[in-house]
Protein backbone atom coordinates (compact mmCIF):
# COMPACT_ATOMS: atom_id res chain seq x y z
CA UNK A 1 0.00 0.00 0.00
CA UNK A 2 1.12 3.54 -0.79
CA UNK A 3 1.73 5.95 2.09
CA UNK A 4 -0.54 8.99 2.08
CA UNK A 5 0.79 12.52 2.58
CA UNK A 6 -1.91 14.51 4.38
CA UNK A 7 -0.61 17.69 2.75
CA UNK A 8 -2.44 16.72 -0.45
CA UNK A 9 -5.77 15.67 1.05
CA UNK A 10 -8.84 17.60 -0.16
CA UNK A 11 -10.51 18.98 2.99
CA UNK A 12 -13.99 18.52 1.48
CA UNK A 13 -13.82 15.01 0.03
CA UNK A 14 -11.06 13.70 2.30
CA UNK A 15 -9.31 12.20 -0.74
CA UNK A 16 -5.91 12.75 -2.33
CA UNK A 17 -5.73 15.54 -4.91
CA UNK A 18 -3.65 14.08 -7.79
CA UNK A 19 -0.97 16.09 -9.62
CA UNK A 20 -2.11 18.22 -12.56
CA UNK A 21 0.75 17.05 -14.77
CA UNK A 22 4.20 15.43 -14.63
CA UNK A 23 5.93 18.68 -13.68
CA UNK A 24 3.57 19.09 -10.74
CA UNK A 25 4.08 15.42 -9.78
CA UNK A 26 7.87 15.78 -9.77
CA UNK A 27 7.74 18.79 -7.42
CA UNK A 28 5.49 17.24 -4.76
CA UNK A 29 6.61 15.67 -1.50
CA UNK A 30 4.93 12.42 -2.58
CA UNK A 31 6.68 12.45 -5.98
CA UNK A 32 8.02 8.90 -5.50
CA UNK A 33 4.50 7.47 -5.51
CA UNK A 34 3.53 9.23 -8.73
CA UNK A 35 6.85 8.47 -10.44
CA UNK A 36 6.29 4.79 -9.70
CA UNK A 37 2.83 5.01 -11.28
CA UNK A 38 4.28 6.76 -14.35
CA UNK A 39 7.02 4.16 -14.79
CA UNK A 40 4.51 1.30 -14.56
CA UNK A 41 2.40 2.89 -17.31
CA UNK A 42 5.34 3.88 -19.53
CA UNK A 43 7.13 0.54 -19.24
CA UNK A 44 3.92 -1.31 -20.01
CA UNK A 45 3.32 0.72 -23.18
CA UNK A 46 6.92 0.25 -24.31
CA UNK A 47 6.70 -3.50 -23.71
CA UNK A 48 3.62 -3.60 -25.95
CA UNK A 49 5.49 -1.67 -28.67
CA UNK A 50 2.99 1.15 -28.57
CA UNK A 51 5.28 3.89 -29.94
CA UNK A 52 7.87 4.31 -32.67
CA UNK A 53 10.17 6.96 -31.18
CA UNK A 54 12.63 9.51 -32.51
CA UNK A 55 11.15 10.35 -35.92
CA UNK A 56 11.50 13.68 -37.68
CA UNK A 57 8.59 15.35 -39.38
CA UNK A 58 10.29 14.74 -42.74
CA UNK A 59 10.55 11.02 -41.95
CA UNK A 60 6.85 10.89 -41.17
CA UNK A 61 5.87 12.82 -44.29
CA UNK A 62 7.84 10.33 -46.43
CA UNK A 63 5.92 7.52 -44.70
CA UNK A 64 2.70 9.16 -45.88
CA UNK A 65 1.56 10.83 -42.65
CA UNK A 66 0.68 14.43 -43.54
CA UNK A 67 -1.65 15.34 -40.66
CA UNK A 68 -0.85 17.68 -37.79
CA UNK A 69 0.89 16.05 -34.77
CA UNK A 70 -1.35 15.41 -31.76
CA UNK A 71 -0.16 16.31 -28.21
CA UNK A 72 0.03 13.68 -25.48
CA UNK A 73 -1.34 13.98 -21.96
CA UNK A 74 -0.03 12.38 -18.79
CA UNK A 75 -2.89 12.07 -16.32
CA UNK A 76 -2.69 11.07 -12.67
CA UNK A 77 -5.44 9.67 -10.47
CA UNK A 78 -5.78 8.49 -6.88
CA UNK A 79 -7.79 5.26 -6.96
CA UNK A 80 -10.29 4.40 -4.22
CA UNK A 81 -12.45 1.32 -3.69
CA UNK A 82 -16.27 1.58 -3.26
CA UNK A 83 -15.76 1.74 0.51
CA UNK A 84 -13.66 4.91 0.14
CA UNK A 85 -10.28 3.30 0.91
CA UNK A 86 -7.24 4.51 -1.04
CA UNK A 87 -5.83 1.67 -3.15
CA UNK A 88 -3.13 3.07 -5.43
CA UNK A 89 -1.75 5.96 -7.45
CA UNK A 90 -2.47 5.53 -11.15
CA UNK A 91 -1.04 7.13 -14.28
CA UNK A 92 -2.42 7.17 -17.81
CA UNK A 93 -0.46 8.28 -20.88
CA UNK A 94 -3.06 9.42 -23.40
CA UNK A 95 -3.69 11.05 -26.72
CA UNK A 96 -5.12 14.56 -26.31
CA UNK A 97 -8.39 13.64 -27.93
CA UNK A 98 -10.39 16.89 -27.89
CA UNK A 99 -11.69 18.30 -31.16
CA UNK A 100 -9.02 21.01 -31.46
CA UNK A 101 -6.19 18.45 -31.43
CA UNK A 102 -7.80 15.31 -32.90
CA UNK A 103 -9.85 16.00 -36.03
CA UNK A 104 -12.59 13.65 -37.28
CA UNK A 105 -11.87 12.43 -40.79
CA UNK A 106 -8.15 13.12 -40.30
CA UNK A 107 -6.97 11.51 -37.05
CA UNK A 108 -9.93 9.13 -36.67
CA UNK A 109 -13.19 8.09 -38.33
CA UNK A 110 -15.90 5.97 -36.67
CA UNK A 111 -16.09 6.08 -32.87
CA UNK A 112 -19.14 4.09 -31.73
CA UNK A 113 -18.52 1.29 -29.23
CA UNK A 114 -21.32 -0.51 -27.40
CA UNK A 115 -21.68 -0.38 -23.62
CA UNK A 116 -23.59 -2.95 -21.53
CA UNK A 117 -27.29 -2.24 -21.10
CA UNK A 118 -28.46 -1.35 -17.61
CA UNK A 119 -30.78 -4.36 -17.55
CA UNK A 120 -27.92 -6.75 -18.38
CA UNK A 121 -25.87 -5.51 -15.44
CA UNK A 122 -28.75 -6.07 -13.02
CA UNK A 123 -29.93 -9.35 -14.56
CA UNK A 124 -26.45 -10.83 -14.19
CA UNK A 125 -26.68 -10.27 -10.43
CA UNK A 126 -30.30 -11.48 -10.37
CA UNK A 127 -29.09 -14.86 -11.70
CA UNK A 128 -27.29 -15.28 -8.38
CA UNK A 129 -30.68 -15.35 -6.66
CA UNK A 130 -32.18 -18.25 -8.64
CA UNK A 131 -32.65 -21.90 -7.66
CA UNK A 132 -29.46 -22.98 -9.43
CA UNK A 133 -26.28 -22.16 -7.51
CA UNK A 134 -24.16 -19.68 -9.49
CA UNK A 135 -20.61 -18.43 -9.00
CA UNK A 136 -19.33 -14.91 -9.59
CA UNK A 137 -15.96 -13.88 -10.92
CA UNK A 138 -14.53 -10.57 -12.12
CA UNK A 139 -11.29 -9.48 -13.73
CA UNK A 140 -9.73 -6.48 -15.39
CA UNK A 141 -7.71 -6.50 -18.63
CA UNK A 142 -4.42 -4.70 -17.99
CA UNK A 143 -3.61 -1.83 -20.36
CA UNK A 144 -6.34 -3.03 -22.68
CA UNK A 145 -6.41 -0.42 -25.44
CA UNK A 146 -2.68 -0.55 -26.32
CA UNK A 147 -2.96 -4.28 -26.97
CA UNK A 148 -4.77 -3.59 -30.25
CA UNK A 149 -2.55 -2.91 -33.25
CA UNK A 150 -3.59 -0.06 -35.51
CA UNK A 151 -3.81 -0.34 -39.27
CA UNK A 152 -1.26 1.87 -41.09
CA UNK A 153 -3.99 4.33 -42.06
CA UNK A 154 -5.09 4.59 -38.40
CA UNK A 155 -1.65 5.45 -37.02
CA UNK A 156 -1.12 9.08 -35.99
CA UNK A 157 1.79 11.39 -35.24
CA UNK A 158 2.24 12.29 -31.56
CA UNK A 159 4.24 14.97 -29.84
CA UNK A 160 6.28 14.02 -26.79
CA UNK A 161 4.51 14.77 -23.47
CA UNK A 162 4.91 18.29 -22.14
CA UNK A 163 8.27 18.77 -20.44
CA UNK A 164 9.69 15.59 -22.01
CA UNK A 165 10.51 16.91 -25.50
CA UNK A 166 13.46 15.40 -27.33
CA UNK A 167 15.55 17.15 -30.03
CA UNK A 168 17.91 16.09 -32.79
CA UNK A 169 21.46 17.50 -32.78
CA UNK A 170 20.34 20.24 -35.20
CA UNK A 171 17.64 21.40 -32.77
CA UNK A 172 14.74 19.85 -34.71
CA UNK A 173 11.96 18.31 -32.62
CA UNK A 174 11.52 14.57 -32.48
CA UNK A 175 8.09 13.02 -32.91
CA UNK A 176 6.43 9.67 -32.19
CA UNK A 177 4.34 7.44 -34.45
CA UNK A 178 1.48 5.75 -32.57
CA UNK A 179 1.58 2.11 -33.66
CA UNK A 180 -0.85 0.59 -31.15
CA UNK A 181 -4.20 1.83 -29.92
CA UNK A 182 -4.02 4.35 -27.04
CA UNK A 183 -6.29 5.91 -24.45
CA UNK A 184 -7.66 9.35 -25.25
CA UNK A 185 -8.25 8.83 -28.94
CA UNK A 186 -11.98 9.18 -29.75
CA UNK A 187 -11.79 5.89 -31.66
CA UNK A 188 -9.73 3.96 -29.07
CA UNK A 189 -12.67 2.23 -27.41
CA UNK A 190 -14.09 1.15 -30.76
CA UNK A 191 -10.78 -0.28 -32.00
CA UNK A 192 -10.32 -2.36 -28.85
CA UNK A 193 -13.90 -3.61 -28.57
CA UNK A 194 -13.99 -4.77 -32.20
CA UNK A 195 -10.70 -6.65 -31.76
CA UNK A 196 -11.79 -8.09 -28.39
CA UNK A 197 -15.14 -9.39 -29.69
CA UNK A 198 -13.50 -10.88 -32.80
CA UNK A 199 -11.00 -12.77 -30.63
CA UNK A 200 -13.69 -14.05 -28.24
CA UNK A 201 -15.87 -15.42 -31.03
CA UNK A 202 -12.99 -17.03 -32.91
CA UNK A 203 -11.05 -18.38 -29.93
CA UNK A 204 -13.84 -19.97 -27.87
CA UNK A 205 -15.54 -21.45 -30.95
CA UNK A 206 -12.30 -23.01 -32.21
CA UNK A 207 -12.65 -26.76 -31.59
CA UNK A 208 -8.89 -27.36 -31.85
CA UNK A 209 -7.89 -24.66 -29.35
CA UNK A 210 -10.93 -24.91 -27.03
CA UNK A 211 -12.44 -28.42 -27.50
CA UNK A 212 -15.99 -28.63 -26.19
CA UNK A 213 -16.38 -24.87 -25.77
CA UNK A 214 -18.82 -22.56 -27.55
CA UNK A 215 -19.73 -18.91 -27.16
CA UNK A 216 -22.54 -16.71 -28.47
CA UNK A 217 -22.81 -12.93 -28.50
CA UNK A 218 -26.27 -11.88 -27.36
CA UNK A 219 -28.56 -10.04 -29.79
CA UNK A 220 -30.17 -7.88 -27.13
CA UNK A 221 -26.83 -6.72 -25.76
CA UNK A 222 -23.63 -7.08 -27.79
CA UNK A 223 -21.57 -6.71 -24.59
CA UNK A 224 -23.14 -9.85 -23.12
CA UNK A 225 -21.69 -13.27 -24.01
CA UNK A 226 -22.97 -16.79 -23.27
CA UNK A 227 -20.23 -19.41 -22.89
CA UNK A 228 -20.87 -23.14 -22.71
CA UNK A 229 -18.15 -25.35 -21.25
CA UNK A 230 -17.18 -28.93 -22.20
CA UNK A 231 -19.81 -31.63 -21.40
CA UNK A 232 -19.51 -33.33 -18.03
CA UNK A 233 -21.83 -36.32 -17.49
CA UNK A 234 -23.94 -35.01 -20.34
CA UNK A 235 -24.28 -31.54 -18.79
CA UNK A 236 -22.58 -28.34 -19.93
CA UNK A 237 -21.82 -25.36 -17.74
CA UNK A 238 -23.19 -21.96 -18.70
CA UNK A 239 -21.29 -18.75 -18.05
CA UNK A 240 -22.61 -15.28 -18.79
CA UNK A 241 -20.00 -12.52 -19.19
CA UNK A 242 -20.95 -8.85 -19.22
CA UNK A 243 -17.98 -6.85 -20.52
CA UNK A 244 -17.52 -3.15 -19.76
CA UNK A 245 -14.73 -2.50 -22.31
CA UNK A 246 -11.88 -3.99 -20.24
CA UNK A 247 -13.76 -4.99 -17.06
CA UNK A 248 -15.23 -8.49 -17.28
CA UNK A 249 -18.03 -9.56 -14.95
CA UNK A 250 -19.08 -13.22 -15.04
CA UNK A 251 -21.72 -15.45 -13.46
CA UNK A 252 -21.36 -19.20 -14.01
CA UNK A 253 -22.91 -22.53 -13.08
CA UNK A 254 -19.37 -23.93 -12.68
CA UNK A 255 -16.61 -21.94 -11.03
CA UNK A 256 -13.81 -23.92 -12.72
CA UNK A 257 -15.11 -22.99 -16.18
CA UNK A 258 -15.43 -19.34 -15.16
CA UNK A 259 -11.80 -19.42 -14.07
CA UNK A 260 -10.81 -21.10 -17.34
CA UNK A 261 -12.39 -18.23 -19.29
CA UNK A 262 -10.35 -15.81 -17.20
CA UNK A 263 -7.19 -17.87 -17.84
CA UNK A 264 -7.72 -17.65 -21.59
CA UNK A 265 -8.15 -13.88 -21.37
CA UNK A 266 -4.95 -13.76 -19.32
CA UNK A 267 -3.02 -15.68 -21.98
CA UNK A 268 -4.27 -13.25 -24.62
CA UNK A 269 -4.17 -9.92 -22.77
CA UNK A 270 -2.91 -10.30 -19.17
CA UNK A 271 -5.60 -9.74 -16.57
CA UNK A 272 -5.92 -8.89 -12.88
CA UNK A 273 -8.42 -10.89 -10.84
CA UNK A 274 -10.81 -8.62 -8.91
CA UNK A 275 -13.13 -8.98 -5.95
CA UNK A 276 -16.53 -9.90 -7.51
CA UNK A 277 -18.27 -7.89 -4.79
CA UNK A 278 -17.18 -4.74 -6.60
CA UNK A 279 -17.50 -3.61 -10.20
CA UNK A 280 -16.94 -0.06 -11.47
CA UNK A 281 -17.58 1.48 -8.08
CA UNK A 282 -20.67 -0.62 -7.37
CA UNK A 283 -20.79 -2.75 -4.23
CA UNK A 284 -22.76 -6.00 -4.82
CA UNK A 285 -23.30 -7.85 -1.54
CA UNK A 286 -24.59 -11.43 -1.90
CA UNK A 287 -26.59 -12.86 1.02
CA UNK A 288 -28.25 -16.20 1.73
CA UNK A 289 -30.80 -16.09 4.56
CA UNK A 290 -31.45 -18.93 7.00
CA UNK A 291 -34.49 -19.99 4.96
CA UNK A 292 -32.37 -20.19 1.79
CA UNK A 293 -33.56 -16.93 0.27
CA UNK A 294 -30.83 -15.37 -1.88
CA UNK A 295 -30.40 -11.63 -2.41
CA UNK A 296 -27.87 -9.30 -4.03
CA UNK A 297 -27.82 -5.71 -2.82
CA UNK A 298 -26.21 -3.13 -5.12
CA UNK A 299 -25.05 0.15 -3.57
CA UNK A 300 -22.66 3.05 -4.32
CA UNK A 301 -21.80 4.40 -0.86
CA UNK A 302 -18.51 6.16 -1.59
CA UNK A 303 -19.72 7.57 -4.91
CA UNK A 304 -22.82 9.07 -3.30
CA UNK A 305 -20.84 10.46 -0.36
CA UNK A 306 -18.31 12.16 -2.68
CA UNK A 307 -21.11 13.64 -4.80
CA UNK A 308 -22.88 15.08 -1.74
CA UNK A 309 -19.64 16.59 -0.43
CA UNK A 310 -18.99 18.24 -3.81
CA UNK A 311 -22.24 20.24 -3.62
CA UNK A 312 -23.02 20.12 0.10
CA UNK A 313 -23.40 23.89 0.61
CA UNK A 314 -26.14 24.13 -2.04
CA UNK A 315 -28.31 21.12 -1.29
CA UNK A 316 -31.81 21.31 0.22
CA UNK A 317 -32.31 19.92 3.71
CA UNK A 318 -34.40 16.96 2.56
CA UNK A 319 -35.79 15.28 -0.55
CA UNK A 320 -38.48 12.60 -0.29
CA UNK A 321 -38.59 11.93 -4.05
CA UNK A 322 -35.98 11.97 -6.85
CA UNK A 323 -37.34 15.22 -8.35
CA UNK A 324 -39.32 18.22 -7.14
CA UNK A 325 -43.11 18.00 -7.48
CA UNK A 326 -44.39 18.36 -11.10
CA UNK A 327 -40.85 18.65 -12.44
CA UNK A 328 -40.74 18.96 -16.24
CA UNK A 329 -38.33 20.79 -18.53
CA UNK A 330 -39.14 21.98 -22.03
CA UNK A 331 -36.72 23.19 -24.68
CA UNK A 332 -39.32 25.44 -26.33
CA UNK A 333 -38.03 28.45 -24.40
CA UNK A 334 -34.42 29.57 -24.86
CA UNK A 335 -32.94 30.45 -21.44
CA UNK A 336 -31.08 33.65 -20.69
CA UNK A 337 -27.41 33.18 -21.74
CA UNK A 338 -26.22 34.81 -18.51
CA UNK A 339 -28.35 32.37 -16.49
CA UNK A 340 -27.02 29.37 -18.44
CA UNK A 341 -23.40 30.46 -17.96
CA UNK A 342 -23.91 30.85 -14.22
CA UNK A 343 -25.47 27.38 -13.95
CA UNK A 344 -22.68 25.82 -16.04
CA UNK A 345 -20.05 27.52 -13.88
CA UNK A 346 -21.74 26.04 -10.80
CA UNK A 347 -20.99 22.53 -12.11
CA UNK A 348 -24.29 21.53 -13.72
CA UNK A 349 -22.76 19.19 -16.29
CA UNK A 350 -20.58 17.47 -13.71
CA UNK A 351 -23.59 16.99 -11.40
CA UNK A 352 -25.82 15.57 -14.14
CA UNK A 353 -23.06 13.27 -15.39
CA UNK A 354 -22.72 11.83 -11.89
CA UNK A 355 -26.49 11.51 -11.49
CA UNK A 356 -26.70 9.72 -14.84
CA UNK A 357 -24.21 7.10 -13.61
CA UNK A 358 -26.15 6.63 -10.36
CA UNK A 359 -29.46 6.25 -12.20
CA UNK A 360 -28.00 3.63 -14.53
CA UNK A 361 -26.73 1.48 -11.68
CA UNK A 362 -28.39 1.65 -8.25
CA UNK A 363 -31.09 4.34 -8.54
CA UNK A 364 -33.28 3.55 -11.58
CA UNK A 365 -36.09 5.69 -10.15
CA UNK A 366 -33.94 8.73 -10.98
CA UNK A 367 -33.94 7.99 -14.72
CA UNK A 368 -36.87 10.27 -15.56
CA UNK A 369 -35.44 13.26 -13.72
CA UNK A 370 -31.99 12.80 -15.23
CA UNK A 371 -33.46 12.55 -18.73
CA UNK A 372 -35.16 15.90 -18.17
CA UNK A 373 -31.91 17.52 -17.06
CA UNK A 374 -30.04 16.05 -20.03
CA UNK A 375 -32.34 17.99 -22.37
CA UNK A 376 -30.59 21.21 -21.38
CA UNK A 377 -26.98 20.14 -20.82
CA UNK A 378 -25.56 22.96 -22.98
CA UNK A 379 -27.99 25.69 -21.91
CA UNK A 380 -29.35 24.83 -18.43
CA UNK A 381 -31.64 26.91 -16.26
CA UNK A 382 -31.84 27.62 -12.53
CA UNK A 383 -34.78 25.19 -12.44
CA UNK A 384 -32.60 22.40 -13.83
CA UNK A 385 -29.79 23.16 -11.38
CA UNK A 386 -32.21 23.13 -8.44
CA UNK A 387 -33.54 19.77 -9.63
CA UNK A 388 -29.98 18.40 -9.73
CA UNK A 389 -29.37 19.60 -6.16
CA UNK A 390 -32.67 18.01 -5.11
CA UNK A 391 -31.70 14.65 -6.62
CA UNK A 392 -28.25 14.72 -5.03
CA UNK A 393 -29.88 15.25 -1.63
CA UNK A 394 -32.22 12.34 -2.41
CA UNK A 395 -29.22 10.08 -3.05
CA UNK A 396 -27.40 11.43 -0.02
CA UNK A 397 -30.27 10.39 2.25
CA UNK A 398 -30.03 6.85 0.85
CA UNK A 399 -26.28 6.10 0.39
CA UNK A 400 -26.58 2.45 1.38
CA UNK A 401 -29.79 1.67 -0.44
Amino acid sequence: PESVNNKYIDPVSGKIVPPKNSIDAANRDDATMWLRAYNIEKNGLDTLGCFQYGLSLDDLRKMGYTHKPVPQLVLYEAKYDPEGNFTKAKCRICVRGHIYACRPGIHFHQTFAAAPKDASVRLLQALMCGKVDMFRNAFDISQAFPQTKLKPEEMIILEYPRGMDELFDNGEKKYILLVMNLYGSPAANRYFCLARDKWIMEHFNNKKIMPGWTVKQMRYDSCLFRFEGPPNDGLRSITFACIHTDDVDTVSTKLADSLEIMRQFDLKYTVVMCDPRYMLGIRREYHVDKDGTKTVEMTQPDFVKSLVLQFQDKLPKKASAPTPLNFFITRNEVPNPIESKKVLDDGFQSAVGSLLWASRRCFPECSYGVSQMCKVMSHPTYEAMDAAYHMIRYLGDRPDR
